[in-house]
């Protein structure tokens, strides 16, 4: 048994989603591949930028809004 995050109840250790407050206790399948899509999705953004704009710092600067935005959109996806 384990606790809940969100209600700290004891939860079994195989459930997806506590049962008592419905939050989601482990990542699915589907929620793994999102993630695996945006880091993909963040490598192809970067090296078209690389390709189109250069290697100055335009190109990082957009790397680094990239992967915030992919950072940012991971958390709130496993918020539910």
């Amino acid at each position: 048994m384990r606790e809940c995050p969100s209600c700290g109840r004891e939860v079994s250790e195989q459930a997806h989603t506590c049962p008592h407050c419905g939050q989601p206790l482990r990542e699915t399948a589907g929620q793994q591949l999102a993630g695996c899509g945006l880091l993909v999705i963040a490598a192809i953004g970067f090296i078209l930028a690389h390709s189109f704009i250069g290697s100055g710092h335009l190109t990082w600067i957009m790397m680094g809004v990239i992967i915030i935005g992919g950072l940012v959109a991971m958390d709130e996806r496993r918020r539910g």
